[in-house]
């Protein structure tokens, strides 16, 4: 695989949210989002069928988290187009 978009970096900006200038070397994938942007509004996804998605939320508000969020990530080509 190429890398066209798999080693992309994440953003995100919020004085009163994040820490002051985060800096991470964690592994998250975009579909990840659900899950962070549901915890950031306290509603749980994982009860209601959401099983990829891991919040990342912890590393926003510490940078110096160290558990990780994912071990691993598997991203299929699709060839049918």
């Amino acid at each position: 695989m190429w890398e066209g978009g798999s080693r992309v970096p994440f953003i995100a900006s919020s004085s009163s949210i994040f820490a002051k200038e985060p800096q991470s070397r964690q592994m998250i994938c975009f579909s990840d989002m659900l899950a962070t942007l549901a915890e950031l509004v306290d509603e749980g996804i994982i009860n209601k069928g959401c099983f990829y998605s891991h919040s990342f939320l912890p590393i926003l508000k510490n940078p110096n988290y160290n558990k990780s969020i994912r071990n691993e990530l598997i991203i299929e080509k699709n060839t049918d187009f």
